[in-house]
């Protein structure tokens, strides 16, 4: 059963049927590791069923799996002479989008990380804590439980990015600082090593057994064979592969820059091996759509629904094989609760995600590259404000031309109108 609720229900009041009970012709939820979380349904406006007017932007809905959606995009179309209104909704997690981290910077813990992060911000003079929640009359709040496990201490800085970027989808997430996967249930969220409710030998999948359309892809077109790493310490370290393995015909080179508070090259050498994971290996990747349990007499070893994170064992037509293989993505049709498409590899790069790695080569405000690029940006708004000075002073003069010219044109107007007046024979 997939529900609507007004834009403004309260977090404990999702347990009733809400405005309506949907009708929908077509209803997915997709979910990716560390990436997005969103259902999209399709509704026909039936002219003796009017549950479709509640499909609007804000207003949220609730899957069959009990998951929370909040729209934020519908669309209208006609197919085959129906109406239809099909809705685009992330999940409720997705709330923290709209909340601000104003600033937060230091090195500490995972759990401490969190905790900074969800430490409202005042509105006074003296403001103390990283985020803008919003509040207000009309404005509805919801509240978050989360729970995280992280070893060790990381240092991170977010200046005006939002809460859920910097949890999830910034270059420096906790998720990615910490090498963290999230699990996501309504109100309350989880970030560990390994996501949430998952496990090993959850599946085999074989074509023509239990699912079709299978597409293996095996990628070398990222991949590095050698890195180097300089910091803004000075330190300099690099790892590459041994050539004499005549496994590639030539190095693929990479190389970054790092910047820390307190840099060192302990730092430095956790950081290059955590990225050389990242970069140094081929990618293989697996597609597979419709999967159907039943079909296989292993049908009672895999009772419990599939979720992203599990692991398990994938093979095509022509034998290519991948055991421990986990799941990235997950289509599941929440009418018929059949699962449509499986993707099965590397960690990939969706929603709000980017590579931890991406934003690396960039130097501090701290750093001289920084500085002088600091020195030439107040220079360039000083010269633009006197630019701008200028420039106002060019308009005004050219005002004051205008009113001279409208006075002469005054002072003509007024001796045309005497030369009017005078006998013909004394107008000249």
């Amino acid at each position: 059963m997939i529900t609507v609720y007004g834009l403004h229900t309260e977090q404990n009041d999702f347990a009733n049927c809400g405005l309506a009970v949907l009708h929908p012709t077509s209803a997915y939820i997709t979910e990716e590791l560390n990436g997005r979380y969103d259902f999209e349904i399709e509704v026909p406006c039936l002219p003796d069923d009017d549950t479709w007017q509640h499909v609007k932007v804000y207003n949220i809905l609730k899957a069959s799996n009990g998951q929370l959606f909040q729209i934020n995009k519908v669309q209208y179309y006609t197919k085959s002479g129906v109406p239809y209104v099909k809705a685009y909704a992330p999940h409720i997690w997705y709330y923290l989008s709209d909340m601000c981290v104003f600033h937060a910077e230091q090195t500490t813990e995972a759990d401490w990380a969190m905790t900074d992060l969800f430490t409202e911000r005042t509105r006074g003079d003296d403001p103390h804590g990283t985020t803008w929640f919003s509040h207000g009359a009309g404005l509805t709040d919801y509240n978050f439980d989360w729970s995280i496990v992280g070893e060790g201490e990381r240092y991170y800085k977010y200046d005006y990015t939002s809460l859920a970027n910097a949890i999830l989808g910034n270059s420096d997430s906790i998720c990615n600082l910490w090498g963290l996967e999230i699990h996501r249930d309504n109100f309350r969220f989880s970030l560990r090593p390994r996501k949430e409710g998952t496990s090993d030998g959850a599946f085999y999948l074989k074509y023509g057994i239990n699912c079709t359309d299978v597409k293996f892809t095996y990628d070398s077109s990222v991949r590095k064979t050698e890195l180097h790493m300089h910091d803004n310490g000075g330190e300099s370290t690099a790892v590459s592969y041994d050539p004499i393995l005549g496994l590639f015909p030539r190095q693929a080179i990479s190389g970054t820059y790092m910047t820390y508070e307190n840099p060192s090259i302990d730092l430095l050498g956790r950081d290059m091996f955590i990225y050389w994971g990242e970069i140094a290996q081929i990618k293989s990747t697996w597609e597979v759509n419709y999967v159907d349990f039943h079909l296989t007499d292993r049908e009672t070893g895999y009772e419990r629904p599939l979720k992203v994170g599990d692991a398990g064992t994938v093979e095509d037509a022509i034998g290519n094989r991948s055991d421990n293989i986990r799941i990235i993505s997950l289509k599941t049709n929440d009418l018929t609760n059949r699962v449509e498409q499986i993707k099965l590899g590397h960690f990939i790069s969706s929603g709000l995600h980017q590579s931890r790695w991406d934003k690396k080569i960039m130097a501090s405000n701290d750093t001289p590259e920084g500085k002088r690029m600091t020195y030439l940006e107040t220079n360039i708004n000083r010269e633009a404000g006197q630019i701008s000075d200028i420039t106002g002073d060019i308009s005004n003069i050219n005002g004051d031309i205008g009113s001279i010219n409208n006075s002469i044109n005054d002072i003509n107007a007024a001796i045309e109108d005497i030369y009017s007046k005078l006998p013909p024979e004394q107008n000249p």
